[in-house]
């Protein structure tokens, strides 16, 4: 993903970009929830669009908050260590 994008968007756009983000979030869940209902090829194809706007929002959201690649990647290996005890703790 380009982070120039993302830095344009959250410069053209600024904080209301978490607002967008949670909006965003609301329609993957929502897009998840009509494919559980109704699983076809259009909200399966719905679902993708959602995670990828999701993405494109994350990456804005950690520009606005000012973390550094280190801070998300620690981040990012704490959570799946902790996942991964978890499985291990249920088998």
């Amino acid at each position: 993903m380009s982070s120039k994008i993302l830095q344009k968007a959250v410069d053209a756009f600024g904080d209301q970009q978490k607002i967008v983000a949670c909006e965003e979030l609301a329609e993957l869940i929502q897009a998840i929830s009509k494919y559980e209902r109704y699983p076809t090829v259009k909200t399966r194809e719905n679902v993708l669009e959602e995670i990828v706007d999701v993405g494109i929002m994350l990456g804005q959201l950690e520009l606005l908050f000012e973390y550094t690649d280190a801070e998300v990647k620690y981040m990012l290996k704490k959570k799946i260590s902790k996942l991964e005890r978890v499985l291990n703790e249920s088998e």
